[in-house]
């Protein structure tokens, strides 16, 4: 399947397109949020994350880059996961002393 049908039919809702978008970006994303988070478990959580936000924003692709869009979306989530880890840390900091 090409690109730019896959990204149709994920515009239409197609699982079968999903299962391949899926199975052909799902390493390349989990190791740019590995890099990020770098805790396998966690990192297992972001990826399903990362296809859910691309799913439900399919409609609002351009047509250009899958690829680096996907991505993008992978460095945000994980980005904004650490973010949250590490408020959490400060917060308990903060409480401790």
């Amino acid at each position: 399947m090409t690109e730019a049908l896959m990204i149709r039919r994920l515009q239409q809702h197609d699982e079968d397109a999903f299962d391949y978008c899926y199975y052909t970006y799902k390493n390349l994303v989990y190791f740019q949020i590995i890099k990020i988070v770098k805790n396998h478990e966690v990192a297992e959580e972001l990826v399903q994350d990362v296809f859910l936000k691309m799913y439900q924003n399919i409609d609002k692709f351009d047509g250009r880059y899958f690829k680096a869009w996907i991505m993008k979306i992978a460095t945000n989530i994980a980005i904004s996961e650490m973010r949250k880890f590490q408020e959490t840390i400060e917060y308990n900091d903060n409480v401790i002393n």
